[in-house]
C-alpha cells in the first residue's frame, strides 16, 4: 500500500492544513510529510499515521477507476469493489487485534473473580480456553493463576501491534 502524493497534497489542501500542520496532526515531522508529498515512498508507521488523519483516499489505488473501451462496466465496477475492500481489510486488522487485546485482558482478569469458571480445560475431546457459565463435564483446569500472567502478555503483545499504541510505547524502550 502506497500513499498518492498528490493525493496527500490534496487532502492536506481540503482541510487547510499546511505540511507543519499536518506533521503535528500525524506526529510525523515535517520533512516526512515533505518527502512524501515529494513521491517518496512512506515508511508502515508514516502510512498508518496519515491514513488515521486523512482517510483511505490517500492510497495510490493502481485500478483504472474510468471505464475505458476495452473495459466492460462489470470490470470497472470489480475493480472499484477490490479496491475499497483492500482500504477496508487495513482499518478492520487494527479493530480484531483490539477486541482480541480486551478480551485476553477479561479473561486475565476474571480468574480472580470467577477461578472455577475461568481457564484452559482440557478433556478426552478437545481443550477450551476462556471464561464459561457452565465448565465443560469431565474437563480439568490446567494453567490456574497461571492464565493471568499469559492472558496479559498476549493482550499486550497484540495491543502494541497496534499502530497508535506502538507509537505511544517508543519513548518508553
Amino acid at each position: 500500500m502506497q500513499i498518492d502524493p498528490v493525493k496527500l497534497a490534496e487532502a492536506r489542501l481540503a482541510r487547510a492544513m499546511s505540511q507543519e500542520e499536518a506533521a503535528i496532526a500525524t506526529d510525523l515531522s515535517a520533512r516526512t510529510i515533505q518527502r512524501i508529498e515529494a513521491g517518496h515512498p512512506a515508511s508502515l508507521e508514516s502510512t498508518k499515521a496519515l491514513l488515521t488523519i486523512f482517510g483511505a483516499d490517500i492510497i495510490h489505488d493502481p485500478l483504472p477507476q474510468a471505464v475505458t473501451q476495452d473495459q466492460s462496466p462489470w470490470q470497472q465496477i470489480g475493480a472499484q469493489m477490490v479496491g475499497s475492500a483492500r482500504r477496508s481489510a487495513s482499518y478492520g486488522f487494527d479493530g480484531l487485534r483490539l477486541l482480541l487485546a480486551v478480551e485476553f485482558a477479561l479473561v486475565a482478569a476474571a480468574k480472580f473473580v470467577i477461578p472455577d469458571q475461568t481457564g484452559l480445560f482440557i478433556d478426552h475431546d478437545g481443550f477450551a480456553i476462556g471464561v464459561f457459565k457452565d465448565v465443560p463435564s469431565g474437563a480439568t483446569e490446567q494453567l490456574g493463576l497461571w492464565i493471568t500472567p499469559l492472558m496479559l502478555l498476549a493482550a499486550g503483545a497484540l495491543a502494541l501491534t497496534i499502530g497508535r499504541v506502538r507509537r505511544l510505547a517508543q519513548p518508553f524502550r
